[in-house]
C-alpha cells in the first residue's frame, strides 16, 4: 500500500507554451518503477490517469502502461 506521504506533487505549470500539461503526482517504487498520477481535462470532462512506468528490460529507457479499467495500453521506446 502506498502512504499519501510517499506521493510528490508537481503543480502544473502555467507559461503559455506549457498548455494542456495538468498537476500531476509521483511515487517511486521498488525495482526502479515509478508510479504516476495525473488528472486529463477535456471538453468531455476530467478523468484521472494512473500510469505505470517502468525500466525497459532491453536498457533502452523506460515503458509506460496506462493503468484504467477500460483501456490498458503499453508504449515506450523499446
Amino acid at each position: 500500500m502506498i502512504e499519501a506521504s510517499e506521493w510528490t506533487g508537481y503543480p502544473a505549470p502555467r507559461p503559455e507554451r506549457w498548455r494542456g500539461y495538468e498537476p500531476a503526482a509521483v511515487v517511486w517504487q521498488d525495482g526502479g518503477l515509478w508510479l504516476h498520477h495525473t488528472v486529463h481535462v477535456s471538453e468531455d470532462g476530467a478523468r484521472a490517469a494512473l500510469t505505470l512506468i517502468a525500466p525497459c528490460d532491453w536498457g533502452c529507457g523506460y515503458v509506460d502502461f496506462l493503468i484504467d479499467t477500460e483501456n490498458r495500453s503499453a508504449r515506450g521506446p523499446c
